[in-house]
């Protein structure tokens, strides 16, 4: 392929990820309820992470030892969905999407990817 010149052909061999395999990272802010009996509230641990993101005066030590504890929390809450879902967010970091009321989207305590699909529509 290289030898006669075809780029489509070797772009084609050569691709890691196909195009439909793109995702989006969303967070679902919810209640969720911990083994020890505890609630962890999606909404207060998004609001830590973002305060402390935009902390300009705390030391780069002691920021990234406090990102690490938020982002443990925040790993509970967020979500890989295809690239062309679009659900109704309030806010962004980065490319991450925070989805305000995300127990519409639970059933029985589990994710509902149908609904989710069905909510915003699907591709662009």
């Amino acid at each position: 392929t290289v030898g006669t010149l075809n780029f489509v052909g070797v772009r084609k061999r050569m691709e890691l990820i196909e195009e439909n395999q793109h995702t989006i990272s969303v967070f679902l802010a919810r209640n969720l309820p911990l083994p020890n009996g505890q609630t962890l509230d999606g909404k207060k641990c998004w609001d830590k992470y973002r305060e402390l993101l935009e902390n300009k005066k705390m030391g780069y030590a002691r920021k990234m030892i406090e990102l690490s504890k938020v982002r443990s929390d925040i790993s509970n809450f967020i979500y890989e969905l295809p690239k062309g879902v679009e659900l109704p967010y309030l806010d962004k970091i980065g490319d991450l999407l925070y989805v305000e009321d995300g127990e519409q989207y639970f059933e029985n305590g589990k994710l509902n990817r149908e609904k989710i699909l069905g909510e915003g529509g699907m591709f662009l």
